[in-house]
């Protein structure tokens, strides 16, 4: 697949805090996490400051650090248990990624691995937004104080507090961004999903995500398509606040999904960015909330898969290809898995198509060929 291995990072950072998920997490999963988190408070800042893999003063407790996240890695996943079903499949690659930056770093690949640290700041979003949450979580302050937050961006700054749970804090930066920006951040549309996010599946507020838009569609600088899609989500907002507070149903989601796609002119032109991340707070709600199993556990991953293509954590990654996925290994030789390896194989073809045409790599055009033997309906006899 393309890079998805990097989204088990953290992805059960939430149940420390006990901010998203129902069930008390063991006390050996909270343990090893804050081995996790100690091991970031180190690595991350290191990751972002000049030189800083190669500081002499401290190398040692970078190299300490690494073997920690590696170490805690490979041992979270002996805890994952009944408690974190919902979280479950997002660990898997956790022991891998960490020790891929350890190679990064021992072959002075510095600014690769700065990359992948950095980035495991939009594993934490995509985990921690995932569910309603009020709390907040220790490990922010920690991490904050140790880095220069003159160097951050305030979109990148936002994204660092929706990281560590500060989520108020997150809302705040975006929308002083969104009001009066020092400058205008050619990003700044990119990451309009991440502030909805947080806004409705966090704190299920779409009347402050409705003010929100109507402040930036004020601005002179957006694009012709930001400003005609502008209207359209705060009418969108509207007409969906009833649903936050809804109980969460499969079925209800799949139904706000369908309701946005009939607002599309043509495919995947964001008309249906509110719906979806509506029904993906409806569907990861009923997963915390049901804990489906089988083909109804397969069905509620398939949605996630449609609605996760609209709010991509970074440019190359995205979780939807990860739920169609686990859709087929969930459900194996269903019609619902065709459908979902169907998706897939599009959503890799378009991800791997440039200038010069199709061009899947053969490890992955072997893997999409292994799941679709797994997806095929047995034949009538």
């Amino acid at each position: 697949m393309t890079r998805t291995g990097v989204i088990g990072i953290l992805c059960l950072s939430a149940l420390l805090s006990g901010g998203t998920a129902s069930a008390a997490a063991p006390e050996a999963t909270r343990a090893t996490m804050q081995r996790v988190f100690a091991a970031l408070a180190t690595l991350l800042p290191a990751a972002m400051a000049p030189a800083g893999w190669e500081d002499p003063g401290r190398r040692g407790e970078v190299q300490s650090a690494l073997s920690e996240l590696a170490s805690a890695a490979d041992q979270l996943r002996q805890h994952i248990g009944p408690e974190a079903q919902s979280f479950a499949y997002f660990s898997q690659s956790l022991g891998s990624d960490a020790r891929e930056i350890q190679r990064r770093v021992a072959q002075r690949r510095y600014e690769a691995a700065s990359y992948l640290t950095q980035r495991m700041t939009e594993t934490c979003v995509a985990c921690h937004t995932r569910l309603p949450s009020k709390s907040t979580s220790a490990f922010s302050e920690a991490l904050l104080q140790r880095l220069d937050r003159k160097t951050l961006s305030p979109l990148a700054r936002a994204r660092l507090q929706t990281a560590t749970r500060e989520f108020d804090a997150a809302l705040t930066t975006y929308e002083a961004e969104f009001a009066s920006p020092a400058e205008a951040d050619p990003l700044l549309e990119y990451e309009l999903p991440s502030y909805l996010i947080v806004a409705l599946r966090v704190r299920r507020d779409p009347a402050r995500a409705e003010r929100a838009l109507a402040t930036l569609e004020k601005r002179d600088d957006l694009t012709g398509y930001f400003r005609e899609r502008l209207p359209e989500w705060r009418a969108a907002l509207r007409e969906l606040t009833p649903t936050f507070q809804e109980k969460p149903s499969l079925e209800r989601a799949r139904a706000v999904l369908a309701a946005g796609r009939a607002r599309s002119e043509f495919p995947a032109d964001g008309a249906e960015l509110v719906h979806a991340i509506a029904a993906s707070s409806m569907t990861y709600r009923h997963l915390e909330q049901a804990k489906p199993q089988g083909l109804q556990l397969a069905e509620a991953l398939y949605v996630l898969g449609q609605t996760e293509a609209f709010t991509r954590r970074s440019f190359e990654l995205s979780d939807a290809e990860h739920f169609l996925e686990q859709t087929i290994r969930t459900a194996p030789h269903s019609a619902l898995a065709e459908r979902a390896h169907a998706q897939l194989e599009r959503a890799i073809a378009f991800g791997y198509t440039g200038s010069a045409g199709e061009n899947v790599p053969a490890d992955v055009r072997a893997q999409l060929n292994a799941l679709r033997e797994l997806s095929r309906v047995p034949a009538q006899r």
